[in-house]
């Protein structure tokens, strides 16, 4: 059961805040609360590495051609690698991407 409330966004006599709330009920009975998740993933927040950002892997980029010099679309793979080698949690598809986008 989910159930939301919503103040008008905009229109006449309407507020801007929004109250949400979430009841899970699962087959064997039991009830939990949205909130309590919630509650429960900010404990676990600090634990899960953070991802590399888009400036992250330019910066590796840059390094890998500092280091290697410029590449060509057959050395794609190496330099794709070693990017996501430097970090412990990144987007590959965004990796694949910024790596194709700087192809000399």
């Amino acid at each position: 059961k989910v159930e939301g409330r919503s103040g008008g966004g905009g229109g006449q006599g309407g507020g801007s805040d929004t109250i949400v709330f979430a009841d899970l009920n699962l087959e064997n009975g039991k009830q939990y609360n949205m909130n309590d998740y919630l509650e429960e993933a900010k404990y676990y927040e600090p634990f899960i590495p953070q991802s590399a950002s888009q400036q992250d892997v330019a910066a590796a980029i840059e390094r890998y051609i500092a280091e290697n010099g410029a590449y060509d679309q057959k050395q794609m793979g190496l330099v794709i690698k070693y990017v996501k080698s430097q970090f412990e949690n990144v987007d590959g598809a965004m990796v694949a991407s910024e790596v194709k986008a700087r192809i000399s």
